[in-house]
């Protein structure tokens, strides 16, 4: 858990820094914000040959180019996907940690033990619903039919995801059982 709360702490941050302050959060606009001169960051759509493929993020110091497949037909699997590799880059390729990644279903559903996918899966769920910007739109009904997150979460998070990242935020153990 240390190594998603860092990814998602180091996610809300970067989009403070950005300006971003309201939701919904798309990749996409995270991507092109964080494209500079001293960093070129390039986020496209990939038909890959394997549906096992996810996502792909290869850079250096100078830029990193980011795919996402196009055959994800998902909305809300493709921004996850997109966000976690952004998360690559900002955490480990721009830190000059690893430079290159290829994800599949085993790395964003994080069935192992390998850190710097967990940090990327937590810097994803950051990015799309951060802490501060989810707060104010939190009245308490995740599970319920009311008025809860849903509405600022649509093409973000399919609603297990929600539930449990509003569970981990907010430490509300919605996700134990009784």
């Amino acid at each position: 858990m240390v190594e998603e709360r860092k990814g998602a702490l180091e996610a809300e941050e970067l989009l403070e820094d950005l300006g971003f302050d309201t939701l919904p959060i798309t990749p996409n606009q995270v991507a092109a914000s964080i494209d500079c001169d001293q960093f070129r960051l390039v986020l496209e759509e990939k038909i890959f040959t394997s549906d096992g493929i996810l996502g792909k993020a290869e850079g250096n110091n100078k830029g990193a180019l980011i795919y996402v497949n196009a055959n994800i037909t998902d909305k809300r699997r493709l921004n996850f996907t997109a966000a976690h590799e952004i998360g690559h880059v900002c955490m480990h390729i721009m830190q000059q940690k690893k430079m290159s990644f290829e994800c599949g279903a085993k790395e964003l559903y994080n069935p192992y033990n390998d850190p710097i996918e967990k940090e990327a899966n937590g810097f994803a769920s950051g990015l799309l619903m951060p802490r501060r910007l989810i707060s104010a739109n939190f009245n308490g009904d995740i599970l319920g039919g009311g008025a809860g997150l849903d509405h600022v979460a649509a093409g973000a998070l399919d609603r297990g995801q929600l539930v449990f990242r509003v569970d981990t935020l907010f430490h509300l153990s919605i996700l134990q059982k009784p």
